[in-house]
């Protein structure tokens, strides 16, 4: 640690070893008062630093104060209805999404870093991921509006046009540090220095989990295995957000529903958000496509997160 940032820490003790405060961490709410959460951690000691504030709102909005029971991200924790046939396939589904969030350990995360730092994480994630057959696009560089434009189709494309990141400071140092990993079969891609270092996802049609693990796994596997992701046993996988906290893992699905179906869902704890988006204001009093996911991510397994959604999305849409 450098002598001034001894110094800022003697002079203010609530500050993480990576110069993170408490006005840092909840600039976006106060900038954004419509914000739903408003907080963004610095990096993974914000959390045990200012863990009397952060835990009012992790408990809130995870429903339960227990240990997180975050495990490994494999096909075993598929519940067995999945590997039973017939699979449900329901028509109203239009595409099934896995997003996964991770940070590596010992770094300060997006909202908290200096342009080096983007960099020098960039370029290490870079590193591993070139092993992987597919495409790297740095969004610094001058990108094909018809490639930009078939990332934008598939879900696969990040901009900086989120005002609650913006206040956050995530979207500092634009568009340096930043780059897209898509597969060579376009099935999965990885972001890099978003909202967190690291997000990972795949999009297939229709209603089908088990397809969208299968083309996930070997990619997580194989990062798993050259990078140390930032988790505390307390806490599963930190991550910028505490929303993601736990497994860092939101299953959604596209779907039509109904008014009737969308209460119905919202009954059974599931979220219902705008097609377009987390911050995009959604209507459901008509009619139309949704985007619909389990809230929790801590103290629930990624099998429990499938399970809850497939019951829920086969009992009222089925």
């Amino acid at each position: 640690m450098s002598s001034a940032r001894l110094l800022q820490r003697v002079l203010n003790p609530r500050m993480t070893e990576h110069g993170v405060t408490w006005s840092h961490i909840c600039k976006s709410g106060l900038e954004n008062p419509d914000s739903k959460i408003g907080i963004y951690a610095g990096d993974e000691e914000s959390y045990s630093l200012f863990w009397d504030k952060f835990k009012p709102i992790v408990v809130d909005y995870h429903y339960n104060n227990s240990t997180s029971e975050y495990g490994q991200f494999n096909c075993q924790h598929l519940p067995s209805c999945f590997h039973t046939p017939p699979f449900v396939h329901l028509p109203d589904v239009l595409t099934t999404r896995i997003r996964l969030a991770r940070n590596l350990k010992g770094w300060a995360f997006p909202s908290s870093m200096t342009l080096e730092q983007r960099i020098q994480v960039c370029m290490q994630i870079e590193h591993v991921l070139k092993k992987v057959p597919g495409m790297f696009l740095r969004l610094s560089d001058n990108i094909p509006l018809s490639l930009r434009k078939k990332l934008q189709d598939c879900g696969f494309w990040f901009d900086n046009s989120d005002r609650f990141m913006q206040s956050a400071g995530i979207y500092d140092h634009w568009p340096k540090g930043r780059s897209i990993f898509v597969s060579r079969d376009w099935h999965v891609s990885v972001w890099i220095n978003e909202e967190d270092h690291l997000r990972l996802m795949c999009v297939v049609p229709n209603f089908d989990l088990p397809k969208a693990v299968s083309y996930l796994l070997p990619v997580l596997k194989f990062l798993e295995q050259q990078l140390s992701f930032s988790q505390t046993r307390q806490l599963g996988f930190i991550t910028s957000c505490p929303t993601n906290l736990g497994t860092g893992c939101r299953i959604s699905v596209h779907a039509y529903c109904s008014p009737e179906a969308v209460a119905n869902l919202q009954s059974r704890g599931l979220v219902i958000r705008n097609q377009h988006g987390e911050h995009v204001s959604v209507s459901t009093d008509t009619y139309g496509i949704y985007d619909i996911s389990v809230a929790e991510r801590l103290g629930i397994t990624e099998s429990q997160i499938m399970k809850k959604l497939h019951q829920s999305l086969v009992d009222v849409l089925g």
